[in-house]
Order: C-alpha cells, then structure tokens, then sequence
C-alpha cells in the first residue's frame, strides 16, 4: 500500500508577479520540493548553474530530465519561452514541474490547450491563467469533474451564466460556488427569495451585499435562520438604529438591537417605553444604566422584561433586595443566578419557600458545612441533588447513598473517592437505574460486569456496563450466547480478537452485529488477514465503496416462490394498497413495499431509506402516528490525494475520499416535519492510505465513507413524544428498532 499525500483544500498557490490567484489545489510538500531539505552539495551547485543559465533549450531539459526536483523547477522559473512552457504543462513526468511551468503561462493558446486537457488537475491549474471569460463559462458549465467546475464558477462575472449554472448543475458545492460569484444584488435577492436550494440560498444570502435588500428578506422570510443571517449582514449601526426605533415587526427589532452598540439608543428606546414586549426585554438585555434597569425590574413591568434587566443589574443590594423580598418566584431564582453573597445564598438555600430558589443558591454555594447540612434536611430532591454536586466532602457524599432519591445517590457514586466493593454492591442491588448505571462506570471487574450485563433490567445499565469491558474473553462470551443485539453489537466495536470478530461477522444472526465486526475488523487494519475470502470482499465493498442504491432486481429473485407478488406490489400506484400489502406480507414483500414507497414519493431507494421506510410502514405506527413519509437529501464532501510515483512519470499516484452528508426528515401527512435528523459518515484524513482493495473511479482510487444511519434513535424520536402507552404499544412490535427504543424508554 502507498501512501498518498493529501490535497489542502484551500489554495495554496506559488504566485508569481503579475500571476492571477490560482485555483487548483497544490499537495503538501514532498521529499525533494524546494521546501524541503536540500539533500546533497552536488544539487547546490547545479542550482548555481541553473541560475546563470539562459539558455532555453538547455533549461527545458533540465525541467524534463534533472533527477533533483529542486533544479528541475528552478530551470522552470528561469524559462520564459511559452512554447517550451507550454510543452513541460503537457509533457513534464512530475505533477510539480508542470504546476510550475502552467503558472508561467501568459500565451492564452497555450493556456486554452491545457483547459483541454484530459487531466483535471492541469485543468485546475490552468483556470488561473485564463482571461477570456467565455472559456471560463464554458468549463464551469461542461468539465466533467466537479472541482474544475466549481472554481470555473468562482472566476467568472457573467450573472446569467452563473444563473444557469445555480439552476442546473448535479452537483450541489457548484451550484453554491456559482451562488456566491453572482454580484448583482437583484439576482441574488431574487434567488435567496425563490431558490428550492437552502444550500443555494444561504450562499446568495451570504454574497449579497445590499443592505436594504437584506433588510427587505429579513421582514419577509419566516425562516428564523435566513432573517439572523441577513440582519447580521446589514452592519450599518444607523439601519440598524432606524429598525429599532422603527415601526418594523418586532422580530427585526429585536435582532436590530442585539447587533448593535449604542448606549444612548438603547437608553431612549428604554425611556421611551415600546409597546412590544419583547422589545423592551432586548434592549433591557443591553442597557448599563443602574437607574433604568432599577425602574425595569418593578413589578409594573412585563416579566420579561424584569428577567432581562435583572440579568444587567449588578448592583449587590438591588439583587438581594429582589432574591428575598418578592413574592414571584421566578424573579427570585433569576436574582439569585446573580447573586454572589455568600450569607444571602445561604438564607435563601435554606430558607427560601421555591425549591428551584433553593436548588439555584444551593448551586451556588461553596460552604461545605452548609452544602451537608442542606444535603441532610431539604425535603426536595432538587436542593439535595445541587448541594450532593458541591459538597465535595467523602463523609456527605457516603451519607447522601442514603438519601431516597435515586439521583442524588447517583450523583454521590460519582464524587465519592475509589471504593471497589462499595460500587460493586450498587451495581448490582440499588434500586434505581441511575445509580446501578454510575455504579458500573466505576467498575472494571469482568465478572461483575458481565453479571450485570446478563441480568439488569435497564438498557442503560447494561450499555454503560458493557462500555467498561476490556477483557476479551468476556466479550467474547456474550458475543457467543448474549441474547440483546445491541450489546452484542457493543461488544463487537470493543473486541481487539481478529478470529472472533471474523466469525462474529459470519454468523451472528443480526444484520447489524454483523457489519459492526466487519467495520472492526477494518478499523484494526487486519482485513488482509481475513481467512474467508467472501468475508473479506463484503468488508471492502460494504465500507470502503459507495452504497449502492437498490434496484428492482435485488428484492427478490423472479424465480423465487414470491417473485409474482413482489413484481406485482412494484408496480401498484395506490399508498394505501401498498399499506395494506405491508401489513398482511412477509419480510419480502414488506421490503419491496418500502422500496416502492420511495419510488412513489422520488426519492433514491438507498438501503437505509429502504430500512427506514419499513420502521415508518409498521401497522402499530401507522396506526398510532399515522401516514408517514420520508424526504431525504444527500451531499458529499471530498479529500483528494496524490503521491508521485516511485519509478517517476505522470500522471501521479492519486485518490479521493468523499464522506455522506446525509438529511433525513420524516414527514407527517400534513406535510409538516416530524422529525429532523443529520448523518455523516467519518471525516476525511489529512492522509490516506489506499490500495488495490479500493474501487476505482477514471484514475483514482476511491475511498467512501457511508453515514450510519442511527435507527434506534430515529424511533425513540418518533415515539417518545406519546408518553408510556405508546412505550408499551411497541414495546412487543415486529420492528426491532421501535421495540428496542421502547423498550429503553420503558426501562431508563
């Protein structure tokens, strides 16, 4: 295996006078680039040599044929014949000479030629040099690879081209490059106003300039995220100041004043005493006049606008004056967060009649007397629960195991000093889950955690104990005979033994187990080792390849004793013939109802989607939830790489990595959406090391990294909201990832 060096991904161009910014993207230095050590003597003499040498013909074969790289590129710099330039762009067996000698290019021929090469990275290089504005519309419109296209976009000023590109390029980083070059204000306002792109539109959003324009989108969108981002965008104090005083709708107003600073505003606007509440709670947040945020903390004021001036007042005897002598308890606890007076918290921890008062100056405290006494003596769990967090005394802590509230025994677990014994009996008799659960994160006993994984009652238990195991023989025990997919699945990311992990992999009866040992197996760099040749082709294509969408093909062979039913569902138009379909089939048939769902709906039947789709079709979700669909958006970003060849010549050694970025909503039938979530898959290295395992793509080696879909935590999403009837509903469902979110929130 070679190891590729790694493209920066920002420019980091060798500019050279009269040079415009070049847009390809350079590799870190390599052995025997300029700015590496000079390796002998001999080369520095030969740099002598170049450097009074004129001689084009002489200078160009140095640049093809010196050995040492520092000469061959110092013979670049030296030649100005653009044909001989020209020919080491094209000819040149080492990627630097001819990066060097396409800087040096001014014949815009020349230049054209290069655009036209078949070799992007040339290409790249060449958009820098390119004057002509028509060529560079026509790369970024026609190169085949994204990256020449998206820094096409970047150099050029033609608003229509750049228009066309925004709405019709694949490739999403294009369209928003092509977004970001636009300067003409009204076309970039009209895209922020109607683009079906966010990614698009946020990078409008982001080049216009136009201050009154953005203004004008901040009153109209309803999209809190684009009305912060244009008003953040305006910074002119006197617009600014303008909207605050204004009559524009309340949210603008609020926005105008926390981005900007002036006193003497936000005093009149104080004095002046606005309508909106909200408003009034903004500037209240800003102001440092002690007399003014005195009048705004009154009762007569709305409560919001008590709360923000009391988060202003610094004024010791106000605070204290407002913790002990109101009667609202809210205004109470926001004086006390305030609060530094050591015997004015400690009154009102003790005495106060709000527990969450009394929780706030607890948590404030630092009197570990007074933390024990209140430890030992409030009625309320939230009191003891701060005061437990602070005591920081082993005798408070060792009584507070006492203490009839499970988290405050749990919080004592943690902050008590290394008792083995102590932790073990928790772990496995306190009644509560909380404290069992911390109890175990202290333990490192094998045979007591193995106990408690085989035997709690509690999926956060047993989880946090199998997260303490190390010992390989344990794991592989419950790996053997555990009966939760879950842990099983644990234990497999926390195995280092290669031949459990390999026959774990072939044989545990859950999909999900199964590619956890693959992806371990990968992460400890041992698949080469792998004795089973199938195993080891499953490994490379399900975690380094690209995940490939399901065709029809793949749901059920023709043949097979359901091929007639799957190929008739495929083809139904109806949802709810569909729906009832799902119900009433087998796991083929309910797969091949997902799969055509998604086709209905247009969205790609990626496997996971396909899975996702089978959890949102389940009878008991459909029936407590009701129809639910899924909208799912898919991005990539990408790390090229490049090594030069041991034996020399060109093109390099190279490959890229491109990393999912997945969006996935579940939306209900009204449209709205019910739930919003994000996957990625692992970033990209600064290296990496690829090898004929690896797919290829034209001349690259291609690394993917997939997201993990979190399937588990989409369905406790989805059901959480309904309370413990619904927990139990699912709790005994076909789905395992609604059973298994159901049963995690029945038994915390």
């Amino acid at each position: 295996m070679r190891l590729l060096t790694v493209f920066l991904s920002s420019v980091l161009g060798l500019l050279l006078a009269g040079a415009a910014p070049l847009t390809a993207q350079e590799m870190e230095p390599e052995e025997g680039h300029p700015s590496a050590p000079l390796a002998t003597y001999a080369v520095l003499d030969r740099l002598e040599e170049v450097r009074g040498l004129n001689d084009p013909e002489k200078l160009f074969d140095l640049a093809m044929n010196d050995p040492a790289l520092q000469v061959a590129l110092e013979a670049v710099l030296r030649l100005e014949d653009q044909g001989l330039l020209g020919r080491l762009a094209l000819e040149a067996p080492r990627k630097a000479v001819r990066a060097d000698a396409i800087r040096r290019l001014t014949d815009a021929a020349l230049v054209e030629k290069v655009l036209r090469e078949g070799d992007w990275y040339l290409r790249d290089l060449a958009l820098g040099r390119v004057r002509n504005q028509d060529l560079l519309a026509e790369a970024a419109r026609t190169d085949p690879d994204a990256l020449v296209r998206e820094n096409a976009a970047k150099l050029l000023k033609d608003p229509a081209v750049l228009r066309d590109i925004v709405a019709r390029d694949p490739e999403p980083r294009v369209r928003e490059a092509a977004a970001w070059s636009i300067r003409d204000p009204e076309v970039l306002a009209s895209i922020v106003r109607a683009s079906d792109d966010r990614g698009v539109r946020k990078a409008a959003l982001g080049a216009l300039t136009d201050k009154y324009l953005l203004l004008a989108i901040a009153g109209e969108t309803s999209d809190a995220e684009f009305r912060e981002q244009a008003m953040a965008k305006i910074g002119d104090p006197a617009l600014y100041g303008a909207v605050a005083m204004g009559k524009d709708a309340p949210a603008l107003r609020v926005l105008a004043i926390r981005m900007m600073d002036d006193p003497e505003l936000f005093r009149a606007i104080a004095r002046k005493g606005d309508e909106d509440p909200a408003v009034r709670a903004a500037t209240a947040a800003r102001l440092d006049d002690a007399a003014l945020l005195t009048q705004l903390t009154r009762p007569d004021q709305p409560l919001p606008v008590r709360l923000a001036a009391i988060g202003q007042v610094k004024d010791p005897a106000l605070l204290a004056k407002l913790a002990e002598g109101t009667d609202d308890p809210g205004i109470r606890l926001a004086a006390v967060g305030r609060l530094e007076d050591p015997r004015t918290l400690g009154r009102l921890a003790r005495e106060d009649g709000s527990e969450a008062v009394r929780a706030r100056a607890a948590g404030r405290l630092n009197d570990r007397a007074l933390l024990a006494r209140i430890l030992r003596e409030d009625p309320s769990p939230l009191v003891r629960r701060e005061a437990v967090a602070r005591v920081g005394d082993p005798a408070a802590l060792r009584s507070a195991l006492e203490d009839p509230d499970g988290a405050v025994r749990a919080r004592a677990v943690l902050e008590l000093p290394d008792e083995p014994a102590l932790f073990q009996d928790l772990a496995l008799k306190d009644p509560s889950p909380l404290v069992r659960k911390n109890a175990c994160v202290r333990l490192l006993d094998p045979a007591i955690l193995s106990r408690v994984i085989r035997t709690d009652a509690s999926a956060s238990v047993r989880s946090a104990a199998m997260g303490r195991l190390t010992d390989p023989e344990t794991l592989e025990a419950y790996l053997s005979d555990g009966s939760d997919w879950k842990l099983r699945k644990q234990a497999a990311l926390q195995m280092s033994d290669p031949a459990v992990l390999e026959r774990v992999a072939l044989t545990d009866a859950d999909e999900d187990v199964r590619r956890a040992a693959c992806k371990r197996l990968y992460e400890m760099r041992v698949v080469g080792h792998v004795a089973d040749p199938g195993l080891r082709e499953r490994i490379w294509r399900d975690l380094v390849h690209p995940v490939r969408p399901l065709v029809r093909a793949d749901l059920h062979p023709p043949d097979g004793p359901l091929g007639g039913r799957v190929a008739e569902v495929l083809e139904f138009q109806d949802h709810t013939a569909l729906q009832k379909a799902f119900a009433e089939g087998p796991a083929p048939i309910r797969r091949a109802v997902a799969f055509r769902m998604l086709e209905l709906d247009g969205q790609v039947t990626d496997p996971r989607l396909v899975r996702l789709m089978e959890a949102l079709l389940d009878p008991a979700v459909q029936e407590r939830l009701g129809p639910l669909s899924v909208d799912a958006t898919l991005r990539f970003d990408e790390r090229r790489y490049s090594q030069e060849r041991p034996e020399g010549g060109y093109p390099p050694l190279r490959g890229r990595t491109r990393v999912e970025q997945w969006v996935v909503r579940v939306v209900g039938s009204d449209g709205k959406p019910v739930l919003d979530r994000e996957f990625r898959g692992a970033k990209a290295g600064k290296v990496q090391v690829f090898d004929e395992h690896y797919p290829r793509l034209d001349d690259y080696y291609l690394r993917y990294n997939a997201a993990d879909f979190d399937f588990e935590a989409i369905a406790a999403a989805l059901i959480e909201p309904g309370g413990p009837e619904l927990w139990k509903a699912f709790a005994g469902g076909r789905d395992k990832y609604l059973r298994s979110a159901a049963d995690a929130l029945l038994q915390p």
